[in-house]
């Protein structure tokens, strides 16, 4: 059914908007002037491998796997009795994705989660990021972006749009309170400026978590140079496969706003080219 609604669709429009997806204009690419060049891969690799095992436990810890999506939309949670009150979220892709379990954190784990996000961004320090296997890379840039969103939520707990939360002036994910090899960024400067100019599979743009309902799923597994390519393969799948990635209405295929940040980059011929991505993973 999903294969036949891509296929089919005569036009991408984004949740939300409702209107025909166009490019997006905001996107900063790396350039060689720029801070961010610091981080190209380079050819002249070495073979050290990252440890991300204390990320892998506390993954399985914290993270509730809920399966694939059905495909249905979940109906409005019923009011409290005797009132026009709704408890609980109301999104209809409420149980879409895997859960953090921020209720469960207690006031050590957070402040573990802020050390351990410090520790990360002084890897390069010691180590040559640029110079490791590009899997060995992006496993590091997925997991600091993950582990960056996941401190500053749990910090904030409890609050209902994890988009809206503020550090300072700035919106989380424009928020430059990550800092590596004297770079300070944002969540999505790592992205935008670093994992898609330099990655050129669209499938990297599953592995980072949003903190919103309607994005790409956290994986209960640390990514690691063995295994980012399976696991970015399966999430994939899964958000390609739920309502928060792809819906039908009519002949027109309904896609995530994901795909409008990643278009720039992995998209130049739109739609044909994510409609061939989705085909893909459907």
């Amino acid at each position: 059914m999903l294969r036949n609604a891509i296929l089919c669709a005569l036009a991408l429009v984004s949740f939300g908007a409702a209107v025909p997806v166009s490019a997006q204009d905001s996107v900063v690419r790396a350039t060689p002037a720029d801070d961010f060049a610091r981080f190209v891969p380079r050819s002249d690799t070495v073979a050290p491998r990252l440890d991300f095992s204390y990320w892998d436990k506390a993954l399985h810890w914290f993270v509730l796997r809920m399966g694939r999506s059905l495909r249905e939309s979940e109906p409005q949670p019923d009011k409290l009795t005797g009132s026009h009150m709704i408890f609980g979220h109301d999104s209809r892709y409420r149980l879409e994705g895997n859960r953090v379990a921020f209720s469960v954190m207690t006031d050590d784990a957070r402040r573990e989660l802020t050390e351990y996000r410090r520790e990360l961004e002084q890897l390069p320090d010691s180590v040559p990021l640029t110079r490791l296997s590009r899997n060995e890379q992006l496993a590091y840039w997925i997991n600091l972006h993950n582990v960056a969103m996941i401190e500053q939520i749990a910090l904030a707990y409890p609050l209902s749009t994890p988009s809206r939360l503020r550090i300072g002036d700035a919106l989380l994910d424009e928020a430059p309170f990550i800092t590596v090899a004297g770079v300070h960024m944002s969540p999505r400067d790592i992205r935008t400026r670093i994992v898609y100019p330099n990655w050129h599979d669209p499938k990297v743009i599953y592995g980072f978590w949003h903190g919103d309902i309607g994005g790409p799923s956290i994986s209960r597994e640390a990514y690691d140079g063995s295994n980012v390519g399976q696991l970015l393969d399966e999430v994939a799948q899964e958000f390609v496969g739920s309502l928060r990635g792809t819906q039908r209405s009519g002949d027109t295929l309904l896609v995530s706003r994901l795909y409008l940040e990643a278009q720039p980059f992995y998209f130049a011929d739109w739609p044909r080219d994510l409609r061939v991505h989705l085909l893909k993973y459907s």
